[in-house]
């Protein structure tokens, strides 16, 4: 993967051939579009937001013509917005990060991303749980025609209940998709571009990770509201709280490399984090959220 980087690198030409290529590879596993998001972030925070904006604009245009003429002409424009979703915020992120010389801003701006989508689901709909159930309940149909029978969870009951219990927390769970992907894509950029450039300097940058002190207390504050029963500040608190919980993980590795350094260590970590996730993201963005005030890994950063 590294080594697609380094291709990347070396011109516009050959980062527009990458980014098609993730592209076309999502054709099959749709995932392999983030191997072209974090492409995407690692040139915008090397090279800047126009220099990265022409070979993204190729490659997008290039992959949905190819969709379009394999499957369809509305597939291909399908495609190309799933493209510009997930690659377009990801070149402002980096270009954030070039421009501050700070990873913290960039993962400021995605978790105000996630907001943002997460409440304008309450702003511009009239009833957001209500649309999300039909929506919901409208593609659970169409996956239970196309199984095979209509029966245990897939009768029409089951389908309408299901869909009335996700739908509350459907705007949040898009708010925390958005931070996720956008974060993991980030992340990786910011890795590569040490290994690149600067060899060791991600593991400094990313342990010393801090989001401030007013993003913690608007955590706090929407998971208060949150709990009297407010859901659209219960949905925000659970995307705020999820990029809280990247801080935390900084701390986990920051106490981890000082402390216990051996790889072992870190393995049974993550291991624990993939056992329980519910109630790591939990935990790590309690401890993101308190790091800000009680500093952890020593003296606190000033000026965020």
């Amino acid at each position: 993967m590294l080594n697609l980087a380094a291709l990347a690198m070396r011109g516009p030409r050959q980062a527009s051939a990458v980014l098609m290529v993730s592209g076309l590879l999502a054709l099959l596993f749709f995932p392999a579009i983030g191997i072209g998001g974090v492409v995407v972030a690692l040139l915008a925070m090397q090279l800047g937001f126009v220099r990265v904006f022409g070979p993204l604009v190729v490659a997008a245009a290039v992959v949905s013509a190819v969709v379009a003429v394999l499957i369809g002409p509305a597939a291909g424009l399908t495609f190309l917005q799933m493209i510009v979703l997930v690659w377009l915020p990801l070149v402002f992120f980096g270009a954030i990060i070039r421009q501050w010389g700070a990873l913290w801003v960039g993962m400021q701006g995605l978790i105000v991303t996630g907001l943002v989508v997460t409440g304008s689901y309450y702003l511009f709909l009239t009833d957001a749980t209500a649309w999300w159930a039909e929506t919901l309940l409208a593609a659970f149909q169409v996956y239970s025609s196309e199984a095979a029978g209509n029966s245990g969870w897939l009768s029409e009951v089951n389908l309408l209940q299901l869909s009335q219990d996700l739908a509350p927390w459907m705007p949040g769970s898009v708010g925390v998709t958005v931070v996720l992907v956008s974060a993991a894509c980030v992340l990786v950029g910011r890795w590569w571009q040490s290994k690149l450039f600067r060899p060791g300097a991600f593991a400094e940058e990313f342990r010393a990770l801090t989001l401030g002190r007013s993003f913690a207390g608007l955590t706090a504050l929407l998971a208060g509201a949150g709990m009297i029963g407010y859901l659209p500040f219960a949905n925000m608190a659970i995307v705020a709280m999820v990029g809280l919980a990247f801080q935390g993980l900084a701390v986990a590795h920051s106490l981890i490399a000082v402390h216990y350094p051996k790889n072992g260590w870190l393995l049974g970590f993550y291991g624990l984090v993939l056992l329980w996730p519910q109630i790591a993201v939990v935990v790590l963005g309690c401890v993101g959220i308190a790091d800000n005030w009680l500093s952890f890994r020593g003296a606190r950063k000033v000026g965020h």
